[in-house]
This record gives structure tokens, sequence and C-alpha cells, in this order.
């Protein structure tokens, strides 16, 4: 288990023992656990060669770290990708059809350095029978060449029913590749989608994951959600989402294709991955918590990166269109709220809370403003403010433990986005030792940000102006 007393260390969100994580990668539920790769540089605290570090779980929230699943061969590194189950061995890699055949597929880079800082990428094959050791196939290795690329990384696999075949969504620079396969070890272009759609930087798009969900109103829609280097809504590395339709060889936007959706409004919020084969089809994701523009000078001790909590994602109909809204994964949490909660002063409630959920539904008169404190400082402030277009909800974060001057620069800032008026505002605060993830309006809102203050014991909700209402409120405790 982690060195919960090491600096920041979280113990409701994953960590590596020691070293450095970056994306999450070939998530997959298999055999009654839930398994989570993702980048890894065992050796140190920034980045660095990439290997898949492994860990599984059978509540998503407690992790059983296991040993590294791939590492670095005379393929190159490994960067980010997925897994399957293979049941019917359509790769033929296996002896016999098995629930527990296991393919993950992932980006081997070559001539990695200072100079050619994104090398060689194409994408490679490894199986396992156990979910535990893995083999890498050096010899079918690359399955999918690169045939002329710069940035050809990060695929994600799934089975498509309707064609009878595998489907792999690739980021090609500032677009994203659709592959078709009926073997996972020879693959096929089928489309491009995105040059002159959603939202685009300077940098190359990356970790594309695409998926079906059923609506609100019974209809099976396609999302398709894309990590942003330098455009995320808060500045940094980000997350944006598509809702459309997928006939297996093309991908189409349902909106306008300027339409800008981000999933997450904070700023460390990256990379996210949905689970594949998910029991009752179910879909389940998880993001890199932190932001490219200071991930390797968080203060941290013998460890840099950390995950989000799972969330479920539901497609709902909103007056704005059809939108992704997310849960937390919470099952194992037990309530605290008598011991927890406390009414100090006429204006103010304060909650003992240092790993755990706070949920609250809010009734606020137009007018009134509150904020919002999740460390009891000034670290970390959500100030929400009701008027006639709706609430307005802006945050600010600031430095108070320093690391280096990058992290100085980089780390504070400000945002803000409009809720549309509505009868009552619930939300959920998971919070951590150095994180806070806010979801508002049912988890059609999202804001997610590290927080590195000592001071982390209490939550302060602070009538400004106004007055409101709290309905209901429970404090869900993590031990």
């Amino acid at each position: 288990m982690p060195d919960t007393h090491q600096n920041f260390r979280p113990t409701m969100h994953f960590s590596a023992p020691f070293g450095w994580i970056n994306d999450p990668n070939g998530l997959v539920y298999m055999d009654g656990e839930w398994h989570l790769f993702y980048q890894y540089y065992p050796f140190g605290t920034t980045w660095g060669p990439m290997h898949w570090g492994h860990a599984v779980s059978r509540d998503l929230l407690q992790w059983e770290h296991l040993p590294i699943a791939l590492k670095p061969d005379q393929n190159g590194q490994c960067f980010s990708g997925s897994s399957v189950v293979d049941t019917y061995n359509t790769s033929g890699l296996f002896e016999h059809p098995s629930q527990s055949n296991l393919v993950s597929l992932y980006t081997n880079t070559l001539g990695l350095t200072a100079i050619q800082d994104n090398g060689l990428q194409a994408q490679s094959i490894a199986t396992s029978t156990d979910g535990r050791y893995f083999k890498q196939h050096i010899d079918l290795n690359p399955v999918a060449p690169n045939e002329g690329i710069q940035h050809f990384r990060d695929p994600k696999v799934f089975w498509h029913d309707p064609t009878n075949k595998w489907v792999m969504v690739v980021t090609e620079g500032q677009s994203i590749g659709l592959y078709g396969s009926t073997t996972l070890t020879k693959w096929e272009k089928l489309s491009t989608w995105g040059e002159e759609e959603a939202i685009h930087d300077e940098l190359p798009w990356e970790c594309p994951d695409l998926f079906p969900i059923t609506d609100d109103q019974g209809v099976e829609r396609w999302v398709l959600v894309i990590g942003l280097q330098r455009a995320a809504y808060a500045g940094g590395s980000g997350t944006q989402y598509v809702v459309g339709h997928f006939d297996g060889e093309r991908f189409t936007n349902l909106n306008a294709k300027e339409d800008a959706l981000y999933l997450d409004y904070g700023k460390d919020f990256y990379a996210a991955q949905s689970f594949s084969n998910a029991p009752n089809g179910r879909r389940i994701a998880i993001a890199w918590m932190s932001n490219w523009l200071y991930a390797n000078d968080v203060p941290t001790d013998g460890y840099r990166g950390s995950m989000t909590l799972p969330r479920e994602l539901f497609l709902i109909t909103t007056e704005q269109g059809l939108r992704l809204k997310q849960s937390f994964i919470i099952d194992s949490l037990t309530s605290s709220a008598n011991e927890a909660i406390q009414h100090n002063e006429p204006n103010q409630w304060c909650f003992e809370l240092k790993q755990g959920l706070l949920k609250a539904e809010l009734k606020m008169s137009k007018g009134t403003q509150i904020e919002i404190k999740p460390f009891g400082d000034k670290a970390l402030t959500y100030r929400i403010s009701h008027s006639e277009s709706g609430y307005l909800v802006e945050t600010k974060r600031k430095v108070v433990v320093s690391s280096s001057n990058v992290f100085e620069q980089a780390f504070p800032y400000q945002s803000r986005f409009i809720i549309p008026s509505q009868n009552a505002l619930n939300l959920m605060l998971a919070k951590d030792a150095h994180s806070c993830e806010l979801l508002l309006c049912d988890g059609l809102y999202s804001c997610t940000d590290t927080v590195f203050t000592h001071d982390t014991g209490k939550v302060t909700c602070s009538i400004l102006e106004g007055q409101i209402l709290m309905e209901s409120v429970d404090v869900l405790s993590h031990t």
C-alpha cells in the first residue's frame, strides 16, 4: 500500500506507490475485476520512458497494485492505449476462446529525444490469459505501422457488432483516424474525422475514446472524447467531447461543428478513458488529475500524479441539447453527517471532512451569493451567484505550497461558467488530501482541481448575500 504519510498523498484517489504517472490506459472489466493500467515511470517523479503500470479493484475505490504490465522494448516506449477481452479468440493469439483472453493495444514510440520530442509512433499489441502477466508480441509489432503521420498515437479499440469487426480510433495530429480489423493484428483505414470540427489548439489531440451510449429517450448515440493539450476551459490540458453517430466506418457530429463541449471546467481533468466490457452496459470513466502546464512540478514527495474518482456517464436531454452528466462511484463510502455538520454562524455552515464526499441540495433566492471553500482557507474558492440568467460559478485557485517557479506561474487560475436557472442547485463535492472534484446540477457540470495546502480538515459554505435553504445534506467519509 502507498505511504499515506507522504506529502499530499491521497487516500481515496489512485496514485502509484512510487514514481510518475499520467494517462489512464487499458481500462477494462474482466473476471470480476476492474483493471486500471496507466502511463508510468517507476524510476523517478518526473516524466520519463513510459511503461504501463497496473492495478485492479473490485469496488473502484480500493486498488491492489500489481507488477508493471508493459515495458519499453526494441520497438520503443509504451505510450497510451486500450484493452479488450477477446472472448472468441478473433486474434488467433490464444489457445482457445475464453473470457480471460485480454488484448492490449498501445503506441510504441521509437527515437524519442529532446530534439525529436514525439519519435516514430505506431500501434502494437500485447496479450494476457490471466490479467496479470503480459506478452508483448515483438515479432508481430507494430500491428498498425506508421505510414508517415507525425503524431499517431493512443489507440482506443472496441467491438462493433453491426459490422462484425473491431474498430480503433487513434489520434492523427489534430484529427481522429478510424481503423477496422477482424483480427486485432491487421488494420485498414476506414475514415478520418475532425480536421475542421470541435476545439483545436497548436498541439496534437490525444487519448481519444469512442463509445455508444443510450440517451434518456432510449436512443443510441455515440460519444467521442478527445484530449486537448492547451485549450482546456480553464487553460492548459483538458477534455472535450462530441455527441454524434457512428455507422461502422464514419463518425458524424450531431451538433454544429464549432460547438465547444467540455467534460470538465476545472484545470485537472485530462486523458479521460472509459472501461471496456463493463457489466450491464455501464459507461464508467477515469481521468488523469493533473495538467501538463505544471504536472512535473507539483510539490509531492515520492510520487507525482493521481487519478480522478471513477465516474459513471449518462447522456441526457437539456435545453442546450444532448449533454453528458457524471456521477461518482461511492458505494463503499459511509455516512457521517451527524458528526460532521456544524452550523457555526447564521451565515455559515462548516463540515468536518478530510477525505470523502459532501452532498447537498441548495435553494437560493435570486440575488444570493455563496462561497464554498473546500479546504477551509483561500487555496480554492467556488463562488456561486444566482441571478435572472442562472447560476454563475466562479473558481479561484492560488498557490499555497510552492515547489518551483514554473508551478507558481502556471498553477493559479480563475474561471467562470453559467448554469441555467432551476428550482434547486444540487452539488457533490469529493475531497481528498490534495484535490477537489465538484459536480453540480446532477453532474451536468464538473470542476476538478488539485490543491496543495496543509489546511485540509474542513469545508465551509458562507452566505455573502441573500438567503439559501439547505434542503438536504449528507457527508460520506472514506476511511
